[in-house]
């Protein structure tokens, strides 16, 4: 089975998505950390560093979800290696239960009955149905995460973008077409 080209193609599958995963997710935190760096920070309001912040606000959310997808592979490995072990040791007491003569698991030494054997055997079987129902959970929730990493990283960098177009026209303009800071205003006294 290991050499079988399904099995060669399913796994060169898998190991390009974790890859593109890490990619995904390192690339967001580079673009963040640049971001933040050439970032001065103002007052808020409706000016283009509120709309950085909320791009920022964007890539920060998708890293996290970038990462919570990385954690899910690893959880759906672990949980089908587990369904493998179980799926294994239930074929050695299929083996023992069939023969009608007592035997060894082969991967640990352990000796069985027939009785023991059945019994590890349904064991098993419940949990392996269990995994099963859990992996396809996890499944889920992996393709959501993978989903919503993306829709939100696609909202950071169209509100990137926004903010510099709309860059020009957040800021007050003079007579001479030029862009000026907007001082703060003080009451002012009355004459008297």
């Amino acid at each position: 089975m290991s050499d079988s080209n399904a099995y060669k193609t399913i796994t060169a599958g898998q190991e390009a998505a974790r890859k593109f995963d890490y990619f995904i997710t390192a690339l967001t935190g580079a673009v963040f950390s640049y971001l933040i760096n050439h970032l001065t920070p103002e007052r808020l309001g409706w000016n283009n560093f509120t709309m950085n912040m909320v791009s920022l606000l964007f890539f920060a959310w998708s890293i996290y979800l970038g990462f919570r997808r990385i954690e899910s592979h690893h959880v759906i490995l672990f949980t089908n290696g587990d369904m493998l072990d179980l799926s294994e040791e239930s074929g050695q007491m299929m083996k023992v239960i069939t023969d009608g003569v007592p035997g060894y698991n082969t991967a640990n030494g352990e000796y069985f009955t027939v009785q023991k054997a059945q019994s590890v055997y349904d064991r098993n079987k419940n949990q392996v149905a269990s995994l099963e129902s859990s992996l396809k959970n996890l499944t889920d929730k992996s393709a959501f995460l993978y989903k919503s990493r993306n829709i939100v990283l696609a909202l950071g960098f169209f509100s990137l973008l926004a903010s510099k177009v709309a860059e020009p026209y957040l800021q007050p303009i003079d007579k001479e077409n030029k862009a000026v800071e907007v001082e703060e205003a003080t009451p002012s006294k009355p004459p008297e």
